[in-house]
């Protein structure tokens, strides 16, 4: 920490679904309703299996690397893992680690970039 910053490091021991939930219900209503749908879906079926019940500030890299090669390794088309890496579970950790690194859950969130993909780009991290 620089600067007398100060963060609750309780914070990052909140369970990534708890966390999630959150997090859609605050982009929620800034989202077309097919959006939300789809990542009810993507969460539902293919991140809070993996990552629902861990700690948001204990997922490292090489636990979300292995979780894509599986994810890589099905016959998923690489625009829903995309979506699933790049809004999904990305999404709930940029707003985790912006609200730790503010100190308080009431931090504001970013903006978020839009996504292009083409036909043959991999989520990687």
């Amino acid at each position: 920490m620089s600067r007398g910053d100060w963060h609750d490091p309780r914070l990052g021991n909140v369970l990534f679904g708890e966390w999630a939930d959150r997090w859609l219900t605050t982009k929620a209503p800034k989202l077309q309703p097919s959006t939300v749908d789809l990542y009810r879906y993507l969460f539902r079926k293919h991140v809070l299996p993996r990552f629902g019940k861990a700690a948001v500030g204990r997922i490292t890299a090489v636990e979300v690397q292995a979780w894509l090669a599986e994810l890589h390794a099905t016959d998923l088309s690489p625009y829903t893992i995309a979506k699933a890496y790049r809004r999904v579970l990305s999404g709930v950790i940029a707003d985790a680690l912006d609200r730790l690194v503010a100190g308080s859950l009431a931090a504001s969130p970013r903006p978020e970039p839009p996504l292009r993909l083409r036909a043959t780009d991999r989520a990687t991290p």
